[in-house]
Order: C-alpha cells, then sequence, then structure tokens
C-alpha cells in the first residue's frame, strides 16, 4: 500500500498569510508589482499571486497609473 500523496497546493496558513501581506502592502501605498509571487512560476506559485493580487485589488481598487511598470 503506498502511502497518501503529498498535497502540491498552498496551505490554507500560505492562502491567508498572502492574503494579509496584500492588504499591508495595499494600505501602505506599495504597487500591485511588489507581488512576491511569480505569476509565470510553479503551479503553487501562481495559485499565491492570484490570492494576492486578488486581496490587493479588494483593499485598494485599481485605478489608471497605479501600476508601476519600472520594476
Amino acid at each position: 500500500m503506498s502511502p497518501d500523496p503529498v498535497p502540491t497546493g498552498p496551505s490554507r496558513f500560505e492562502l491567508l498569510a498572502a492574503m494579509r501581506a496584500a492588504r499591508f502592502a495595499a494600505r501602505r501605498g506599495l504597487p500591485l508589482t511588489v507581488c512576491p509571487y511569480d505569476p509565470a512560476g510553479s503551479p503553487r506559485d501562481r495559485v499565491l499571486a492570484r490570492r494576492w493580487v486578488a486581496a490587493y485589488l479588494a483593499e485598494q481598487p485599481h485605478t489608471p497609473g497605479s501600476v508601476d511598470y519600472t520594476a
């Protein structure tokens, strides 16, 4: 009998931490591009990036010019 497969996605704790960090960044006025997760990376990173961006935009809705393209 083989052991149970190891989950590959982020844990609930990681998802909550990503959301909390995004809200913190939005409240401090940091640009959306400071997201620490690679949206083109592993499936785990993509999920975390998506959750981070969603939480950021919920806290600070996008306005023209708010994305810093110089980063």
